[in-house]
């Protein structure tokens, strides 16, 4: 039997393939195992702190992990300053109701 092309000669050649694609990661960027990195550390006590300081303020650090350890570094600051102020007179208040209930 007899099988015809498909390939016709008067239509032009098929273009070539496009050319693979470059990740989507931009320079300098964390990838999914640093951030899984950076996130297990933040779980550990003491440590956490000693390493957003240095993500924070060393010099070979990406952008994005920078930004990261000063916005913790607010977070963690701001947090303490809350519970400075606000739960002494919390912790009066409670002590006050039990001592007026006994």
């Amino acid at each position: 039997m007899y099988e015809p092309d498909n390939y016709n000669s008067n239509s032009p050649p098929p273009p070539p393939p496009p050319p693979p694609r470059a990740p989507d990661i931009e320079p300098g960027a964390l990838t999914l195992r640093e951030w899984l990195v950076t996130i297990v550390i933040q779980i550990i006590p003491c440590i956490n702190i000693i390493f957003l300081l240095l993500w924070a303020f060393g010099p070979d650090n990406p952008p994005s992990r920078k930004t990261y350890a000063k916005a913790w570094l607010i977070v963690m600051a701001c947090s303490l300053l809350f519970i400075l102020f606000f739960a002494r007179p919390v912790i009066n208040f409670l002590e006050n109701l039990l001592w007026l209930s006994m």
